[in-house]
């Protein structure tokens, strides 16, 4: 379903005769953003990770990405509130957002107990046999920091899907 989603969004995106409301535009900015910013944030981290190099300053770095994020999508969000004047919210679009958040709940709880189920592994509560896995706390910080952004991708996916759908 997620898959059918996310290809019927991006060709939906794709129509070059298409009337974004301010709504679609705000949306397809934070999504932009969010996938780019974090997407550069995750590589770097998973790059180091899997080279076995520790960062220098991890909580920096992460406060720099959500600063990098902030400062983008303001700027943004302002640039749009210009062009296009935000209409005020409809029973419509109150639908759509009820949607995506649902959506995005369900990412987001699937993404925690993951993440509660490899710390239960890792302590051998579930088998002590089972190897261990290399859980740190930044990097069980880290999980759940992607089981939020894959959360608001999910949701801002959605969102989009609906809009151009016209529902």
């Amino acid at each position: 379903m997620l898959t059918y989603t996310v290809y019927r969004t991006i060709d939906t995106i794709g129509d070059a005769h298409m009337d974004w409301s301010y709504q679609e535009k705000s949306i397809a900015g934070s999504l932009a953003a969010t996938v780019l910013v974090y997407g550069n944030y995750f590589g770097g981290s998973l790059r180091q990770w899997l080279d076995g190099t520790p960062e220098e300053h991890p909580v920096a770095r992460l406060l720099g990405t959500i600063a990098l994020l902030v400062t983008i999508e303001v700027v943004y969000q302002i640039v749009v509130a210009i062009a296009d004047r935000p209409a005020p919210k409809d029973e419509r679009d109150r639908s759509i957002d009820a949607k995506a958040n649902r959506n995005a709940y369900g990412v987001l709880v699937v993404g925690l107990a993951h993440l509660i189920g490899c710390v239960l592994i890792a302590e051998g509560v579930t088998s002590p046999s089972w190897p261990p896995l290399p859980l740190t706390p930044f990097l069980m910080a880290q999980a759940a920091l992607a089981a939020l952004i894959a959360a608001e991708v999910v949701r801002d996916v959605t969102q989009l899907y609906y809009y151009r759908a016209g529902l």
